[in-house]
């Protein structure tokens, strides 16, 4: 049995990193695709997704580049993104770090899937009144981290009381 080379995750990464950045030539490259995943998080960084019909790439916009854009970004529009893409060694992951955004109009992957959201509640699918609320249930709540990135950051719980038990 041959001797195998046995490196740290840690290590591994940086050696993919090191190889992007010295053989690959994507420093200020154009892409074209839709916003998903959109998260404004508190510090004012963009965490989000630019797909097309085959792929998706993580994407982050840093606050600095954030407060140069003339327009607000939304989930489903279609954009063309200028940036930097690189690793992000925590996760090991491929990220493209955006410098520029330039609106493209909507998406048809946001577009086809509003029209299957129509098509289901003409369906009544998303009906509210599709079958009445538990006994005992008094109110229902959301819990969500106080600094996480989640649209609701804070609400109450009320539990019901149970007797007899």
């Amino acid at each position: 049995m041959s001797e195998q080379l046995v490196v740290p995750v840690s290590a591994l990464v940086t050696r993919i990193k090191t190889c992007l950045q010295q053989n690959l030539r994507l420093d200020g490259a154009w892409i074209q695709g839709e916003i998903s995943n959109l998260t404004r998080h508190r510090s004012g960084h963009y965490y989000f997704s630019i797909k097309d019909a085959a792929s998706e790439l993580t994407c982050v916009m840093f606050r600095s580049y954030v407060q140069k854009m003339n327009f607000r970004l939304e989930e489903g529009m279609s954009v063309l993104a200028s940036g930097d893409v690189n690793v992000y060694e925590q996760r090991g992951s491929l990220q493209f770090y955006v410098r520029a955004l330039k609106p493209d109009g909507v998406g048809e992957l946001y577009l086809e899937l509003e029209r299957r959201k129509k098509k289901l509640e003409a369906e009544g699918i998303f009906s509210l009144n599709k079958r009445p609320k538990p006994r005992g249930i008094q109110k229902i709540g959301i819990i969500t981290a106080k600094e996480g990135a989640a649209p609701v950051s804070y609400t109450h719980l009320t539990l019901p009381t149970i007797v007899g038990v």
